[in-house]
């Protein structure tokens, strides 16, 4: 019988052992249908839909671009983007910022960010703990990409008071002026809050495409100029 030891193992298999452990934790802890986990094929493929337009602007060198996950969970999404810029642009650099309300999950990707070579513009403080849909970390940041699996079909009751409060104080000059979604589902709220936090960036027309079992009707907007990708697989491209 072999031992699966740091020295016998690549830091490759031992990583992978790792994701599947990750796997198996949050198959028995979730508590709610929308914490889960995201498998690494999965994500690769969400990264290569997000970056394949922008393939001749990466490839330029001193390029520099932002990307954001509002609810990172352990940070898979962060470093699968970064290795997919060091393995097909090595010119570019891409800065990599998480968000999550999950204790456990958020300490997971800090740490993991720390013993990985990520770029985080010097800060050091790239992934962040708190509730996105209320306690946005990043509210003075503007970003270039979006990658997440927010938590599709979970209700949003406990945020229900401070939501309903910005929706009805700001209108459209905060993040939910689009109106609040039926309260026993938040997709609609975590796709404003990506598109608030994108605004400003260049101006364009793109668009909104999304895989799943019905494909979205198309829409333009002259104040969003940023790529996103969430599950399911979803993009804002030019039209």
């Amino acid at each position: 019988m072999s031992t699966c030891t740091p020295k016998s193992m690549a830091n490759e298999q031992m990583g992978l052992i790792f994701e599947n452990l990750i796997r198996r934790f949050n198959e028995l802890a979730n508590e709610t249908a929308g914490d889960h986990f995201t498998p690494r094929e999965v994500i690769r493929l969400m990264v290569s839909i997000l970056f394949i337009q922008d393939d001749r602007l990466l490839a330029t060198p001193g390029t520099v671009r932002k990307l954001l996950d509002p609810a990172c969970g352990t940070g898979s999404m962060l470093a699968e983007a970064q290795n997919y810029l060091r393995e097909h642009h090595g010119a570019a650099k891409l800065y990599v910022y998480g968000q999550d309300y999950n204790r456990r999950a958020f300490a997971t990707a800090a740490s993991d960010m720390l013993m990985k070579q990520v770029d985080h513009n010097g800060g050091g403080n790239n992934v962040r703990y708190g509730d996105s849909l209320t306690e946005d970390r990043f509210k003075d940041e503007r970003f270039d990409y979006f990658l997440t699996n927010p938590p599709f079909g979970v209700d949003w009751k406990r945020q229900q008071k401070e939501i309903r409060q910005e929706h009805d104080k700001s209108g459209f000059d905060g993040r939910f002026g689009a109106g609040l979604p039926r309260v026993n589902d938040g997709s609609l709220l975590f796709l404003q809050h990506i598109r608030r936090s994108g605004a400003r960036a260049r101006s364009s027309s793109w668009m909104h495409v999304t895989c799943g079992q019905r494909a979205e009707a198309r829409t333009t907007s002259a104040a969003s100029a940023t790529s996103v990708a969430t599950l399911p697989a979803t993009r804002l491209m030019p039209s």
